[in-house]
């Protein structure tokens, strides 16, 4: 039972190692963001922001969740909704922390003058053995 105990650990401090880019698995190649102008011009003729659909995609055959962005200097003249991105300090945790399956997107909005460049931060690895 201490040896089962004693693996699992060892997997799993494993993980946090290799999701963090330290072994093979990397996050940046892993998870793809793209961003494209969905819509421009505001409500009235002095709104000149702009709407930007951001994408983000699951290029792993694995489960992933609590995947976080860098979001230093991040704005949006609009609210995000926070059920799909949430900023806390620098970071912004997507889609509440829920797994994106292997090969999924995810889409969310902001409004400001100009695309905003998101970094993946993190993200878990749930539930597969073929990342590693």
């Amino acid at each position: 039972m201490a040896t089962n105990t004693s693996k699992c650990l060892c997997i799993l401090f494993s993980l946090t190692f290799v999701v963090q880019g330290y072994g093979k698995y990397n996050i940046q190649k892993n998870v793809g963001i793209t961003q494209e102008l969905a819509w421009t011009g505001g409500h009235n003729v002095s709104d000149r922001s702009s709407t930007w659909q951001t994408k983000i995609k699951n290029k792993c055959p694995c489960m992933l969740g609590m995947i976080k962005l860098s979001c230093r200097g991040f704005k949006s003249s609009a609210p995000v909704d926070s059920s799909k991105m949430k900023k806390s300090g620098d970071e912004c945790l997507i889609n509440g922390g829920h797994p994106l399956l292997p090969l999924q997107g995810f889409t969310f909005y902001h409004t400001w003058k100009m695309q905003f460049n998101f970094t993946i931060l993190s993200a878990t690895i749930l539930d597969c053995a073929n990342c590693i």
